[in-house]
C-alpha cells in the first residue's frame, strides 16, 4: 500500500480571519485528504505582517506615517469613540472563534516566519508544494512566498485555483510571475481573465477551476454550520435579544466595501420585502459604514456561525466572492454589488464575473439604482445544479490529474 503523498498548501492563512480565506482553507484540504493525501496549510508570516517591515514601510512613507500617529493620538485623547470601543471588545471573541475552528478543523504547520522558508528544510518535507487558492497572487498582497521560490529543483509545485484577481499587471509585476512561474507543473486559476492575463505573456497553459469552497456541496458544509445567538452582539443596538436565526427570515447583508450607495440599496430592499436587515460587519470601517443602517449587526461570528447565517437567509446582499459562492451552494436568493468600478485597476470583479457566467446567474449582478426594481425568482435555481456539478467534476478530475501525474 502506497503512503500518502505529504502536500505543503501555501495560501492567505496566518491570521487571516476572513471567512472565505478560512473556509477554502479548510476546504481545499478536506478535497486533497480524499484522494488519499496528507494535506497540512503551511503556518508561514508574511514579511509584511512583521513589525519591522511595517515601520519600514511608515518611514519610507511619511505622510502615511503621521496620519497613523494622529489616528493614535486622537484615539488616546477621547478614549474611543462608541463604535470603535464595540468593535474591540467584539473583535477578541471573532478571533477567538476563529482559532478554534482551525484548531479543529484544519491541520497546520508550526508557524514559521517567510524569511526562515528558505533556510528550512519544507522542501524535503514535503511531496508536493502546492499554492492557493484565494487571492495569492493578487499583486497588491501577495508574498514572494506563493511563488515557491525556495523550492528545491525537482520538487513537485501545483497552483490550484490561485486567483490574480486584478485586471491587469505592470511591466514590474510582469516580471516575477515570467521569473517564478513556468517551473509550475500545472497552474490552474478561479477566473477566465486571470487565465487569460497568464497566458498572454507567460508560455504555459492555464485551466480554470472552481474555488475549493464550491468543491464540497451543500450537504458538506451544512453539516459546520451553526447558530448564532444576538446576546453578546452590538450592545448599543436595538437587537431582537431573545432571537436566533430560528423561524424568523431575514435578509443578510455582508459586504467587505464601505460604499453608502451600497447601504442604502439593502436598506430599500429590506423595507419592500419587509424582512429585518442582519449586517455582519467584518472590519471597523465596514461597522462605521453600517452604524445607521437597520437592523441586527453581527461581529463575534465565528466560521460555523458565518455559513449558518448564510445558509438560512431569506436573502443575501454581497459585494463578496465567497458570500456568493456560499449562497450559490445553498441555493439562497441573492444580489451581488461591484464593489469597486469595472474602471478600478485594484478591482476584483472578474472572479464573480466568471462564477456567474458559468452558472448563468449573471442577472443577480445588480446596480444600487436597482433597488426599487430587483426581484426574487422563484425558479433561480433551474439548472444550476447541473453546470456546478459538470464544473465540479471537471475541476476534481483536474485536481487528481495534477496530484498524481
Amino acid at each position: 500500500m502506497s503512503q500518502a503523498k505529504k502536500i505543503g498548501v501555501f495560501t492567505l492563512y496566518h491570521k487571516n480571519v476572513n471567512y472565505g480565506a478560512t473556509l477554502q482553507a479548510y476546504s481545499l484540504q478536506k478535497k486533497l485528504n480524499e484522494h488519499k493525501c496528507n494535506a497540512y496549510v503551511v503556518d508561514f508570516i508574511p514579511v509584511e505582517q512583521t513589525f519591522l517591515w511595517r515601520l519600514s514601510w511608515l518611514l519610507c512613507h511619511p505622510q502615511k506615517f503621521f496620519h497613523a500617529l494622529n489616528k493614535r493620538l486622537h484615539f488616546i485623547q477621547t478614549s474611543a469613540d462608541i463604535i470603535e470601543g464595540e468593535y474591540n471588545r467584539l473583535w477578541k471573541g471573532k478571533i477567538n472563534k476563529r482559532e478554534l475552528f482551525c484548531n479543529k478543523y484544519i491541520k497546520t504547520s508550526q508557524p514559521i516566519s517567510e524569511k526562515k522558508l528558505y533556510k528550512s528544510k519544507i522542501t524535503d518535507y514535503y511531496d508536493i508544494l502546492l499554492v492557493g487558492s484565494d487571492q495569492v497572487w493578487n499583486p497588491n498582497f501577495c508574498s514572494k512566498a506563493h511563488f515557491l521560490p525556495f523550492a528545491k529543483k525537482g520538487r513537485k509545485k501545483l497552483a490550484y485555483a490561485a486567483s490574480i484577481s486584478v485586471p491587469y499587471l505592470t511591466e514590474r509585476e510582469k516580471k516575477l510571475f515570467i521569473k517564478w512561474l513556468p517551473d509550475f507543473d500545472y497552474i490552474t486559476v478561479r477566473e477566465n481573465e486571470g487565465k487569460q492575463l497568464l497566458e498572454s505573456f507567460l508560455n504555459v497553459k492555464v485551466e480554470t477551476v472552481l474555488d475549493p469552497t464550491l468543491l464540497l456541496t451543500s450537504d458538506d458544509w451544512s453539516k459546520l454550520a451553526e447558530p448564532i445567538s444576538l446576546q453578546n452582539q452590538v450592545s448599543y443596538r436595538n437587537n431582537d435579544k431573545n432571537s436566533s436565526n430560528e423561524g424568523s427570515e431575514y435578509i443578510l447583508f455582508a459586504a467587505l466595501g464601505t460604499d453608502p450607495s451600497h447601504r442604502q440599496f439593502a436598506k430599500r430592499v429590506a423595507e419592500r420585502l419587509n424582512l429585518r436587515l442582519k449586517i455582519l460587519s467584518t472590519t471597523l470601517d465596514e461597522m462605521r459604514a453600517n452604524r445607521d443602517m437597520p437592523g441586527d449587526e453581527l461581529v463575534d461570528v465565528s466560521p460555523n456561525q458565518y455559513l449558518y447565517l448564510v445558509k438560512n437567509a431569506a436573502l443575501v446582499i454581497t459585494d463578496s466572492f465567497h458570500c456568493t459562492a456560499f449562497s450559490i451552494n445553498f441555493h439562497r436568493n441573492f444580489f451581488v454589488l461591484r464593489r469597486n468600478s469595472d474602471n478600478d485597476a485594484a478591482n476584483m470583479n472578474s472572479r464573480i464575473y466568471t462564477i456567474l457566467s458559468e452558472l448563468g446567474l449573471e442577472s443577480q449582478l445588480v446596480d444600487p439604482s436597482d433597488a426599487d426594481t430587483v426581484q426574487i425568482k422563484q425558479d433561480l435555481y433551474c439548472g444550476v445544479d447541473e453546470k456546478l456539478n459538470l464544473l465540479r467534476e471537471r475541476s476534481e478530475s483536474i485536481l487528481v490529474k495534477m496530484l498524481n501525474d
